[in-house]
C-alpha cells in the first residue's frame, strides 16, 4: 500500500485561469527517498501546438494519484486535489478517483498546536526540519509557464523541497492524527 506525499505547483490560484506546471510525490516508505516528479515542460506531457494545454500533465498526474492507497498534502484538501479536478474536467477526463487523505494543515492548527501560523514553512522552521522550504518567486512562476528551462528547474526544485518537507512534517504532526477521511 503506497502512500504519497504530494504536491502541486500552479500558475494561478484558480484552476479556471491557471495551469498546472508540475506535481511532485514523495512515498512515504522509509526506504524511498526519490521524488517522482510530472512537469510540463516533458515532451510526454506538451501540446506543441498550445503550450499551455496541461490536459496531458493533469491525465498523467491522476494516473499516478489513483495508484496510491493515500495521500498526504499541505493544504491539499481545498487546493491541490480541486485544482487538479478541474483541470481535468476542462480536459474532458475523467475526474481523480477519491482516497484516504491526510491534509497535515488542519493538525498545525489549533487545538493540536498554537503556532504563529499554520503555513507548511512555519512548521518546518519551527521545529528546525532538516528540509526546509525553498523561498517563492513569482517572476519565476511566469518564466516557467513560457516554458523556461532554468525557472521550470527551479518550480520543480521548489515543488520537490515541498514534498520532502511534508515528508518530515507527517512525523511531527501524526501523533494528532486520529482518523483519515476521503
Amino acid at each position: 500500500m503506497r502512500i504519497d506525499c504530494f504536491d502541486l505547483e500552479t500558475t494561478n490560484l484558480k484552476a479556471t485561469f491557471g495551469h498546472i506546471l508540475c506535481g511532485c510525490f514523495l512515498p512515504m516508505d522509509p526506504a524511498s527517498a526519490d521524488v517522482v516528479v510530472f512537469r510540463l515542460d516533458d515532451r510526454a506531457y506538451r501540446n506543441r501546438r498550445d503550450l499551455a494545454d496541461d490536459s496531458k500533465l493533469a491525465i498523467a498526474i491522476r494516473d499516478y494519484m489513483e495508484r496510491s492507497f493515500a495521500w498526504v498534502g499541505w493544504y491539499s484538501k481545498m487546493f491541490d486535489v480541486g485544482f487538479l479536478q478541474t483541470r481535468l474536467l476542462k480536459a474532458g477526463a475523467d475526474p481523480l478517483e477519491r482516497r484516504m487523505h491526510i491534509d497535515l494543515i488542519y493538525y498545525a492548527r489549533r487545538p493540536n498546536l498554537a503556532l504563529h501560523s499554520s503555513r507548511l514553512d512555519a512548521v518546518a522552521k519551527s521545529f528546525k526540519l532538516k528540509e526546509q522550504k525553498t523561498e517563492l518567486e513569482p517572476d519565476i512562476w511566469n518564466a516557467a509557464f513560457q516554458l523556461d528551462r532554468e525557472a521550470m528547474d527551479y518550480v520543480v526544485e521548489h515543488c520537490t523541497q515541498d514534498v520532502r518537507v511534508l515528508k518530515e512534517a507527517f512525523d511531527i504532526l501524526s501523533p494528532f492524527i486520529r482518523n483519515i477521511h476521503y
